[in-house]
């Protein structure tokens, strides 16, 4: 998701380039970006809510809410990977717990450092209507989304 963050913003140079607050410390070329949080501020846009996932310090994920189209865009959290036509991927994405199935990967679960934090962070957007849910891996949910999100989060219970 950062790999191309850079040359992106260099080829579209009127964009502002939003960043998660660890990736600075992982990528240097990415310092001196604004960060997501839970209150970005100035110059995003007021129709996209930002959700800063806390218990989760390894990821720094950023979850985004648009209200009037009821979509949750994520990138780790969840996954629902379908097809991938290689078999070591297959593999990994059937280890994950996400192959053909909309779930959070057991990697994430490893990595979650306070379940009551990480808990907290996902009531801000849980119980918010949602008509879809748009992934950086996989097939996008777009019938019972609630559903789905209770299931894949039954983990924190």
């Amino acid at each position: 998701h950062h790999l191309n963050a850079r040359s992106t913003a260099q080829r579209y140079t009127n964009a502002k380039l939003w960043v998660s607050p660890g990736l600075p410390a992982k990528l240097k070329n990415l310092a001196g970006n604004p960060f997501l949080s839970n209150d970005t501020g100035d110059g995003w846009p007021d129709e996209v809510e930002t959700i800063l996932l806390e218990g989760l310090p390894a990821m720094a994920e950023v979850i985004l809410y648009h209200g009037r189209t009821k979509t949750l865009i994520v990138t780790d959290l969840f996954m629902n990977v379908h097809d991938d036509p290689s078999f070591k991927n297959r593999l990994l994405w059937i280890a994950e717990g996400v192959n053909n199935r909309f779930n959070v990967p057991r990697l994430i679960k490893l990595f979650t450092k306070d379940k009551k934090k990480l808990a907290a962070s996902i009531d801000l957007f849980r119980n918010k209507p949602m008509d879809r849910s748009v992934l950086a891996h996989g097939r996008s949910v777009d019938e019972n989304v609630q559903g789905e999100l209770q299931r894949a989060l039954a983990y924190l219970n």
